[in-house]
């Protein structure tokens, strides 16, 4: 199966997300990993509509799955809701349940609608997350 991989906004997220790619890619599945542009600055702050737009260039063409933590869990649920991501299902780990509005360019209408329009998915959540 064909994988996005959307990590969270950190760049500590971008080791995990390549150790979680390797582990995916040992069992047979194509993943591509979206290296956000403040992973690569080692700044904090993800530029939401322009890593959206990364995303929906980078989508596979044919079935995919979306696996995403954190903002990626957002930048999943506003590419549905605006019909530019179209993955065949969902992992989601770690939806952050705080601090959305302050997010620019992340609408809560939006979630709530990507979250009517997800394909199947599984959502994983951690309590002990700050976020």
């Amino acid at each position: 199966m064909r994988i996005l991989l959307l990590g969270g906004q950190s760049p500590r997220h971008r080791d995990w997300a390549r150790r979680f790619a390797a582990a995916l890619q040992a069992r047979g599945h194509r993943t591509d990993v979206l290296e956000y542009a403040n992973w690569l600055a080692g700044t904090p702050v993800t530029d939401f509509a322009g890593e959206l737009d990364r995303a929906v260039a980078r989508q596979p063409s044919g079935p995919y799955l979306i696996a995403a933590k954190s903002i990626g869990t957002l930048l999943t649920l506003t590419g549905v809701a605006r019909g530019r991501l179209h993955p065949a299902g969902a992992l989601l780990l770690g939806f952050p349940l705080r601090g959305i509005p302050d997010i620019a360019g992340v609408d809560p209408v939006e979630i709530a609608r990507g979250w009517r329009r997800l394909p199947p998915t599984v959502l994983v959540q951690n309590q002990l997350d700050p976020w």
